[in-house]
C-alpha cells in the first residue's frame, strides 16, 4: 500500500472526526425544546412567608409582598421585602395598604404589580397596585366578587384575567387602563381554587390543578380563549396538585412546580415534583429535577432571562428559602435520537479508520527504517563533503602561502641584482675619479699602423 493511500486514509479520518465534532456542536444550538432543567437554592429572605405575592424588577430585585407565617394565616404581614438577586442584599419597600395573604397577583405590562383580593379574616375584592420604581401603592376598583386563592395572568393587551375565586367558580377580566372589571364565562369543571395559569403563545390561557368541592387536589387542565370567552380541555397532569405555581420556560414548555397532592396544604401532603407540559404535543412529563423541600403556597416570579424564583411556602411549617429554576433551550428529543444515531455510526467509522491506520503503520515500518538509513547516509555524506571542503580550503591556503614566498624570493633576487649593478657603477665612478683621465692613446709614427 503506497504513501498516497496512507494519506487518503488519514484525510478520511480527519473528515469523519471533524463531522463528529460538528454534530456535537450543533446539538445544543439547533434547539426547539428543552430537555435540561436546573434547580438551585440561592438564599433566604429574612422571615417566613406563606402565600405572598412576588415579582422581579428590571434592576434585579425580588419583591416579596405580604403573606403569612403559616398555612392558616394566623399572622399576616404588610411588608415588601426587597431581595437583591445579585448581591443578596435585603431592604424594604413601602408597606401594602391592605394586609393579606394568598392573593391572586400578576405583573402588568407597565411593570406594576397587581395584588388582587386575598384573605384577611375572609376573602376580599380589593385591588392594590404597586409601582416598584416609585415605591408607591394605590387602590383600584374592587372586583365584582371576593377573589384570591386562585390565579391571575396578564394578556398581551395588558388586561388581567382572574380565575377561580375561593370556594366558588368565577372568571373576571380587569382593564388597568380604565380601572374596570368584566365578568367572563366560568370554568365548566367547577374548580374552586388553588389553580395556576400561564399565557400561551397563541394568546390563550392554560389553567391547571386546584381543588374540587371536597378540597381534594385535582389534575384537571383547561384552556381559556379570551377572544371568544370559551373553554376547552387539555391533557391532565400526571400528579394531581393544588397550591403550586406555574411558568413558561425559555423552551416554550409549561412547568408546574410543587403543590399539595391531597387536601389543603396545612393538612395535605406537599410534593417536590416539577411537571412539564408540551403545549404542541399536549403531553405531560414529570422531570428529574425537583425543588427542596417539598412545598406549596409559595410565591413565584420570573426575571428578564426567564429564570423562575420560588420564594417562601409551606411544608408542615412556613419557609423562607429561595429556589431558582433555570430551563435550558436544547434540541427536540426526536432530533437528539437521530443525531445520536449519526454520531454512533461516525464513531464506528472512526474506529475502522483507526484500525486501518494502525495496520498501515505496521506495514510501513520497513519504509520508515529505510528512510532513517538514508537520512544517516545523507548525514555522513554531508560530513565527508564538509571535510573535503575544509581540506581543499587548507590546501588552497598552503598554495597561496608558497606562491607568496616564491614571489618574495624572486623580488629579493631582483633587488639584489639591481643593488649589484648600482654598486658596480659606483665602483667604476670612484676608480675613474681616483686615476685622473686614465690611459692615453699615443699617435703612431708616419707609415705605421697604429696598433
Amino acid at each position: 500500500m503506497n504513501m498516497r493511500t496512507n494519506l487518503i486514509k488519514v484525510a478520511a479520518f480527519c473528515v469523519a472526526f471533524s463531522f463528529l465534532m460538528t454534530a456535537l456542536t450543533v446539538l445544543p444550538t439547533n434547539a426547539k425544546a428543552a430537555q435540561f432543567e436546573i434547580v438551585t437554592q440561592i438564599g433566604n429572605i429574612p422571615a417566613i412567608r406563606v402565600d405572598p405575592a412576588a415579582m422581579v424588577t428590571d434592576d434585579g430585585m425580588l419583591l416579596v409582598v405580604g403573606g403569612s407565617d403559616d398555612a392558616s394565616g394566623s399572622t399576616l404581614y404588610n411588608t415588601v421585602i426587597q431581595y437583591g438577586l445579585e448581591n443578596h442584599s435585603i431592604s424594604y419597600g413601602a408597606t401594602i395598604p391592605n394586609t393579606r395573604y394568598y392573593p391572586d397577583y400578576a405583573v402588568g405590562n407597565d411593570g406594576n404589580l397587581f395584588v388582587l383580593g386575598g384573605w384577611n379574616g375572609g376573602y376580599q375584592p380589593s385591588v392594590q397596585i404597586y409601582n416598584p420604581v416609585n415605591d408607591t401603592w394605590w387602590t383600584g376598583t374592587d372586583a365584582p366578587a371576593n377573589i384570591g386563592a386562585g390565579c391571575a395572568v396578564t394578556l398581551t393587551n395588558g388586561s388581567i384575567l382572574v380565575f377561580n375565586r375561593p370556594w366558588s367558580v368565577g372568571t373576571y377580566m380587569y382593564i388597568p387602563t380604565t380601572d374596570v372589571w368584566h365578568t367572563m364565562t366560568s370554568s365548566p369543571t367547577g374548580t374552586l381554587g388553588g389553580t395556576s395559569a400561564v399565557l400561551l403563545s397563541n394568546g390563550s390561557v392554560f389553567i391547571m390543578g386546584g381543588w374540587n368541592g371536597a378540597v381534594s387536589a385535582i389534575a384537571t387542565c383547561e384552556i381559556y380563549n379570551p377572544l371568544t370567552d370559551s373553554w376547552s380541555s387539555a391533557e391532565s397532569m400526571p400528579i394531581a396538585a393544588a397550591g403550586g405555581a406555574a411558568f413558561v420556560g425559555n423552551d416554550g414548555f409549561i412547568y408546574y412546580v410543587g403543590g399539595s397532592t391531597t387536601g389543603w396544604p396545612d393538612t395535605g401532603t406537599e410534593t417536590n415534583a416539577i411537571q412539564r407540559y408540551d403545549p404542541v404535543k399536549d403531553i405531560w412529563t414529570v422531570i428529574s429535577a425537583t425543588i427542596s423541600p417539598e412545598k406549596a403556597m409559595f410565591g413565584l416570579a420570573l426575571d428578564q432571562e426567564g429564570n423562575a424564583y420560588i420564594v417562601g411556602g409551606f411544608n408542615t411549617v412556613g419557609l423562607d428559602d429561595i429556589d431558582m429554576i433555570q430551563t435550558m433551550d436544547l434540541a427536540d428529543e426526536d432530533e437528539i435520537i437521530a443525531l445520536k444515531g449519526q454520531i454512533a455510526d461516525l464513531k464506528n467509522q472512526i474506529l475502522t479508520l483507526q484500525g486501518d491506520i494502525s495496520n498501515l503503520q505496521t506495514k510501513d515500518i520497513d519504509m520508515l527504517q529505510q528512510i532513517s538509513d538514508l537520512q544517516d547516509d545523507l548525514n555522513q555524506t554531508e560530513d565527508d563533503l564538509n571535510s573535503a571542503i575544509n581540506g581543499a580550503n587548507n590546501n588552497a591556503n598552503n598554495a597561496n602561502t608558497a606562491a607568496s614566498n616564491a614571489n618574495m624570493m624572486a623580488l629579493i633576487g631582483v633587488l639584489v641584482g639591481i643593488i649589484g649593478i648600482v654598486v658596480g657603477l659606483i665602483a667604476m665612478m670612484m676608480a675613474r675619479k681616483k686615476g685622473g683621465q686614465g690611459p692615453q692613446m699615443v699617435p703612431a709614427p708616419p707609415g705605421q699602423i697604429q696598433q
